[in-house]
């Protein structure tokens, strides 16, 4: 009976700490640092005064995980490289400064 107890335990565990994880990366987008929901971030200023003396570099593919995105504003971010196709997910776009 123990060893029963001992079993479930482990697979209740197990299943708790995978569900967890699904939970995490699916809700949730690290862009420089931030964490920004997936279903909530509708705007996304990137040219405030912390990131005007900062590059960030390339945009990130995974920038188009933020569907809900209506507002982009990058002006002065020195943004490098090839705008990633992923981008074509913000369907929802509709100003980007």
């Amino acid at each position: 009976m123990k060893k029963l107890y001992l079993l479930l335990s482990v697979l209740f565990l197990i299943y708790w700490g995978c569900e967890d994880e699904q939970d995490t990366t699916s809700t949730g987008v690290t862009l420089w640092g931030e964490v920004y929901s997936v279903e909530e971030t509708d705007s996304l200023d990137l040219s405030g005064s912390y990131y005007n003396h900062h590059n960030l570099g390339k945009i990130p593919s995974y920038l188009g995980e933020l569907i809900n995105l209506e507002y982009l504003k990058c002006n002065y971010c020195d943004l490098t490289g090839e705008i990633p196709p992923e981008i074509g997910n913000l369907t929802n776009l509709t100003g980007l400064l």
